[in-house]
């Protein structure tokens, strides 16, 4: 019972991380993206989320492909940036749409001059939500749609198909070589399919000791 306290805990901690991370985000953007041209802010917000989705989506097998045949800490640092740049996916859709929104209700923000301070504001914002994020190992919950996307009909009922745990949340595990993942592994995880059921043709000079250490995906986007 103690133990569902604290991962309950953990749980409101970092969301609490993950809002004040997208708020100093969208607080940057508001600040330094046409803040005098409002209707150009929203448009470039929203095309820059989808055009970076795009982006990330294409080298994310990339990425995953170069991770296999290296054994080295840079992955993580690799791996963290890329959990990053998907935040900020999420962070620019979200705010298009937003005031897209706002902008067809007749409440879209009026146009503003450069604000240096609420720049500062928002960055000192966005950086303490990232460096909680980071502290407890929990960069991948900046991700949500459309980086991230959950159908109802998987598994389990009541509940989400990943839960990392208490157990999963330690940075120090990226003090460490990372974990090899093969490729069908890798893409049954991401396709939210059985192993069984993707067949991947693997490169030859990838070695025959392959392990099928499946982790959590940022994103099903490569479907």
């Amino acid at each position: 019972m103690i133990e569902v306290y604290a991962e309950v805990l953990v749980a409101l901690l970092l969301a609490a991380a993950v809002v004040s991370g997208w708020r100093g985000g969208w607080m940057l953007l508001d600040a330094l993206l046409f803040p005098s041209r409002p209707v150009s802010s929203v448009m470039a917000s929203t095309v820059a989320g989808g055009v970076m989705m795009a982006l990330l989506c294409r080298l994310q097998p990339v990425l995953a492909d170069f991770a296999r045949t290296r054994q080295s800490l840079s992955i993580w640092l690799l791996d963290a940036l890329f959990s990053y740049l998907c935040g900020w996916v999420c962070i620019c859709y979200w705010r298009g749409i937003w005031l897209l929104w706002d902008l067809g209700d007749g409440r879209g923000r009026p146009a503003a001059e450069l604000d240096v301070g609420l720049a500062i504001d928002g960055a000192v914002c966005h950086a303490c939500g990232v460096g909680m994020l980071l502290i407890f190992g929990a960069l991948r919950n900046m991700s949500a749609p459309p980086m991230l996307i959950g159908a109802d009909s998987a598994k389990p009922l009541f509940g989400a198909s990943v839960t990392a745990g208490l157990g999963a949340l330690n940075p120090l595990i990226r003090c460490r070589p990372p974990p090899q993942q093969s490729a069908d592994a890798w893409r049954a995880a991401v396709w939210g399919l059985p192993a069984s059921q993707v067949n991947v043709e693997l490169p030859a000079s990838e070695p025959d000791n392959r392990t099928t250490h499946a982790t959590q995906a940022h994103s099903d986007c490569t479907k």
